[in-house]
């Protein structure tokens, strides 16, 4: 699925055609504006389960205005980083969404997130991810353009395997 050029929202239980049906693979690419005032991918998972089995990241963000609720991510995993989620897009907010079990070798078990972006987690529940640096969220920044914010989430028991820096629940790297 590219970006949406109307606002539209995507339901994980959906065909392309609108019909109900086995969810497929989504993609999302760079259209819209960085700041929120073009129409928002909307993806609302309804609370169904995406089980990548330990094969893969379940999610690559490429696009500028994407939100994700209500999902539950478990066993994606990532050789570098985002074991969940790798969001090199410019906006990224996630709503009421479950991480568990998630791994990434490197960066962000759950998720990691490029500088230069604005990413918003809000009633999202990490537990038992696991990434060398930021167990649950790896969330890079680069001199003060991009910005995360967390709110009212919940982190049980995310490791970090990194042995210097390693950030349990989140790891944080850049300019303030």
């Amino acid at each position: 699925i590219l970006q949406s050029s109307k606002g539209e929202e995507y339901y994980l239980n959906r065909k392309m055609g609108g019909s109900e049906g086995k969810p497929g693979c989504i993609f999302t690419q760079d259209l819209n504006s960085k700041d929120f005032t073009d129409y928002n991918t909307v993806i609302d998972g309804q609370g169904h389960t995406i089980d990548a089995k330990d094969q893969s990241r379940i999610f690559d963000v490429r696009g500028t205005a994407v939100t994700l609720k209500n999902i539950i991510f478990t066993n994606g995993h990532a050789e570098k980083t985002g074991g969940a989620i790798y969001n090199y897009g410019e906006n990224l907010r996630i709503f009421n969404c479950t991480f568990t079990n998630n791994t990434a070798d490197s960066w962000g078990g759950a998720v990691y997130s490029y500088p230069n972006s604005y990413t918003v987690f809000v009633n999202s529940t990490f537990k038992n991810n696991k990434g060398a640096y930021g167990g649950a969220l790896a969330l890079l920044g680069n001199n003060n353009h991009a910005r995360h914010d967390v709110m009212n989430c919940t982190f049980i028991a995310n490791k970090a395997t990194a042995d210097d820096f390693g950030g349990g629940a989140i790891f944080y790297y850049g300019a303030w």
